[in-house]
């Protein structure tokens, strides 16, 4: 497939994360050995260059990571597996707690119309800032070390209970509903979209 400046894309590499567990972890040097950890991961990015991604982290950012496509694959990601599976490691091993299964699925680009970025969270008061819809929101209790969920309600001139219906009486300031901004990046900018 050839690919244009432009074109959104989605990809995979092989990351080799192994080494002595000392180093990683920091364990006492008697119980020192080798971890195998080679794994693959499913990267986004946008052609910026002939045949050249750049990876576009989940945040939307772009991260300056450049991965080269030749004959319709990434042709450095490819030599990697081929060099670990030559030193033993089985292709289910690595392609585990994946969706792949074969070299040819390791080595598809794949063109995308958008790529999903993670959510944003926006928080309001549900004392002074309510809901202007009665569809169910997530209440949140501020706290000093964050936020924790407590209960899941829908607000109709009062707050309630989602599961039972009846009025929630304990509301206080530091309470305040969750609004879910889905965001995905097409044509080089973020577009987001609210969901309740």
């Amino acid at each position: 497939m050839n690919f244009k400046i432009g074109d959104l894309v989605k990809f995979n590499i092989v990351t080799d994360d192994s080494g002595w567990a000392t180093d990683k972890w920091g364990v006492e040097p008697q119980l020192n050995k080798w971890i195998t950890e080679i794994y693959t991961e499913e990267l986004f990015g946008e052609v910026v260059r002939r045949n050249t991604i750049e990876v576009i982290y989940s945040s939307g950012k772009r991260s300056g990571r450049f991965y080269r496509m030749q004959n319709g694959i990434i042709q450095s990601e490819s030599q990697k597996l081929r060099i670990i599976r030559d030193s033993g490691v089985l292709l289910d091993d690595i392609f585990e707690d994946s969706d792949l299964k074969t070299v040819k699925d390791f080595q598809t680009i794949t063109q995308l119309p958008f790529i999903e970025l993670s959510n944003a969270y926006e928080y309001h008061s549900c004392l002074n800032d309510p809901p202007n819809h009665d569809k169910q929101v997530s209440i949140w209790e501020k706290q000093q070390i964050g936020r924790w969920l407590k209960n899941y309600a829908y607000f109709d001139g009062i707050w309630k209970d989602v599961k039972t219906n009846k009025p929630i009486d304990n509301i206080t300031d530091n309470y305040e509903w969750q609004v879910t901004k889905k965001r995905i990046f097409i044509d080089g900018q973020i577009f987001i979209q609210e969901s309740i």
